[in-house]
């Protein structure tokens, strides 16, 4: 499986829409892959097959498929003439001001959802709205008419205002309580100064000066996932950097960024990452940096 660096290709917003819709045949095929971007893909001509989880979804002419952040996911043409329009896009970076106040962690985890993907059919009633923001979108860059920068972002915020309206995208101003999280702030701090030691929820509640049982809720009520996950998270980060830019072992890696045993370290990392440590130091990173 392949990770993707993707490069944003339009001045001042940082997007990735695709500028030709190139007519493709039974041969296209992309293999298994996965990045860091939120994409979107819209059935314009002909079917493209997406594969995801073993589960093969048809986007057809106006079909809109959203596919969430590190989902490992393979696409191929199944018929002749396939057109598809494609956006790839961080929402850490189109609306950076919500996010200066937390670290990247945290901000990726209020951002995420357990749904894989979202697959909205063409006679549904959310879609022509949606599909014809994405036209938009694909013919500004397609065109790049004078000011045709600001054209995209503002099609962008009404596209993110239709994912958030329909609850196909978390708008992280939902997730994020403010007082909440900043009784736990020192915590998080702790946590990503010290992530690589051992850390127990009796030494992080101490950091409050708070009872494990009461630190366990208001941190969960602050980020909506308990702390051990928070860490884990945390480290796991830190373990894909070393894994694609040093020859240190599996064991060495588990032990730098601080869990207990390997055995245990490659249970979360194919948890949150869908593939041992092992498979993914083969997979080719550009820049083999992640953080």
């Amino acid at each position: 499986m392949k990770i993707e660096l993707v490069k944003n290709n339009v001045p001042g917003v940082p997007i990735k829409i695709n500028k030709k819709m190139t007519p493709h045949d039974e041969s296209f095929h992309v293999s298994l892959h996965l990045h860091d971007d939120i994409e979107i893909l819209a059935g314009n001509t002909g079917v493209l097959r997406v594969t995801i989880d073993k589960k093969s979804l048809d986007v057809a002419a106006g079909d809109v498929l959203i596919i969430h952040r590190r989902i490992p996911h393979e696409t191929q043409a199944i018929c002749p003439n396939t057109t598809t329009m494609l956006i790839q896009f961080r929402i850490e970076k189109l609306h950076a001001s919500e996010f200066e106040n937390m670290n990247k962690y945290l901000s990726l985890i209020l951002e995420n959802t357990d749904e894989p993907f979202a697959f909205l059919k063409s006679d549904a009633p959310s879609t022509k709205e949606i599909f014809e923001t994405i036209r938009r979108l694909q013919k500004e860059t397609m065109e790049e008419k004078r000011e045709y920068e600001i054209f995209i972002r503002g099609y962008m915020e009404v596209l993110l205002g239709l994912l958030y309206r329909h609850g196909i995208l978390h708008n992280i101003e939902e997730n994020y309580n403010k007082s909440a999280l900043q009784k736990i702030w020192p915590v998080i701090e702790y946590i990503d100064q010290n992530y690589q030691n051992k850390l127990s929820l009796e030494q992080l509640s101490a950091t409050l000066n708070v009872n494990r049982e009461y630190f366990c809720r208001i941190f969960k009520e602050a980020t909506h996932i308990t702390p051990v996950d928070y860490v884990n998270f945390v480290r796991i980060w830190k373990a894909e950097n070393l894994l694609t830019s040093t020859d240190h072992s599996i064991l060495e890696i588990s032990m730098e960024v601080g869990f207990s045993s390997v055995s245990y370290f490659n249970r979360v990392f194919k948890k949150q990452k869908k593939v041992t440590p092992s498979a993914y130091r083969k997979i080719l990173y550009a820049k083999n940096k992640l953080i």
